[in-house]
């Protein structure tokens, strides 16, 4: 018997929402599911409550010597996720030092934007943790806070009315990609050594609960109409939006989706926010992976040079072609002129 985790947290519905509806049965006598929000279930899993949970990156990588990693499936996209928002009082480009608050457990996101802040937002963030994505987000209510970090259900909710409200809103999964050119994976299923150690035919039944865990995904892609309609009425979030949310999803990982996951690791060790991590412990083994699908052009900013030397030299330019430049950057007023 292996205990899965399961939660109603929005993003992962696909997964599990088919489970309490009772379109999949789970494989009698194989799994037991155990029901409470994400972050409870990666309690239980690296507390030995629960044998399988869906976690970040950051959280295996922080407990490699406690968990491997199902090799399929997981919570992904090609380019965006559209679920881990960065929300600023001001453009993000007139902050040097910004105060940001994040939630303590969403690790994921803080190594996202450890990675991000230098060489794409070119800013250095000092850091607020809080206990939970709404503690993060009720901290824009005072002045000890010039950003937070909110994601999932929370951040979907915040993401709309922040931007009506004149609050700068990035997606920081898009940055990534922009900056990086490849997707990263933000759950994958972890299952716990022991576990492994400790049960007769353990590959075995792994490949029943991968076999069980796509049957969900099936089964919610064929009644997506339904799913949609039952979560805007529990979350308020329109039917149409969340259809395009889960639309943006994917769930079986190609060889873009492997290299993001390792690049991530390799720049999170840069910023020392883990340690380096070359390869994934996958059990079963994974097999061979189909390419990354062609994505649309990027645009992305220089890693080479910092932002304040782009700009020097587009000025320097505007001078010798005799042009007025106005300035609205962090160190001038919004008007300011410079012959």
């Amino acid at each position: 018997m292996i205990r899965l985790a399961t939660s109603n947290d929005l993003d992962l519905a696909p997964f599990f929402f088919p489970i309490e509806a009772g379109w999949v049965m789970p494989p009698s006598g194989l799994v037991e599911t155990v029901a409470g929000t994400a972050g409870e279930g990666v309690e239980r899993l690296l507390a030995g409550q629960v044998d399988m949970a869906l976690v970040g990156p950051a959280i295996y990588a922080t407990n490699r010597d406690k968990l491997q990693v199902l090799p399929l499936p997981l919570l992904t996209s090609d380019i965006y996720s559209d679920n881990i928002f960065l929300i600023s009082h001001k453009r993000l480009d007139q902050y040097d030092k910004p105060r940001i608050t994040l939630p303590k457990t969403n690790l994921t996101a803080e190594g996202l934007i450890r990675v991000l802040a230098k060489p794409y937002y070119a800013f250095e963030p000092e850091f607020q943790m809080v206990s939970s994505e709404l503690e993060a987000l009720n901290a824009m209510t005072g002045t000890d806070t010039d950003m937070c970090i909110v994601s999932g259900e929370v951040g979907m909710r915040a993401a709309g009315p922040a931007n009506t409200k004149g609050y700068f809103v990035e997606d920081l999964s898009k940055a990534w990609w922009l900056l990086v050119g490849l997707p990263i994976p933000l759950g994958i299923f972890a299952i716990r050594k022991e576990w492994i150690k400790n049960t007769a035919d353990a590959a075995g039944q792994a490949r029943q609960v991968i076999l069980f865990l796509r049957n969900c995904l099936v089964k919610a892609k064929e009644q997506m109409p339904t799913l949609t309609e039952i979560e805007e009425r529990r979350t308020g979030l329109p039917a149409e939006a969340l259809a395009k949310h889960f639309g943006i999803q994917r769930y079986e990982p190609n060889a873009g989706h492997l290299r993001g996951w390792l690049e991530y690791y390799r720049r999170a060790a840069m910023v020392n926010f883990s340690a380096p991590l070359t390869e994934i412990d996958f059990f079963p083994s994974l097999g061979p992976l189909p390419a990354q699908p062609t994505g649309p052009v990027r645009r992305s900013q220089p890693e080479n040079k910092p932002a304040t030397d782009t700009k020097k030299r587009a000025r320097d330019k505007a001078k010798e072609q005799g042009l007025t430049i106005l300035r609205g950057g962090k160190d001038s007023k919004p008007d300011e002129e410079v012959n």
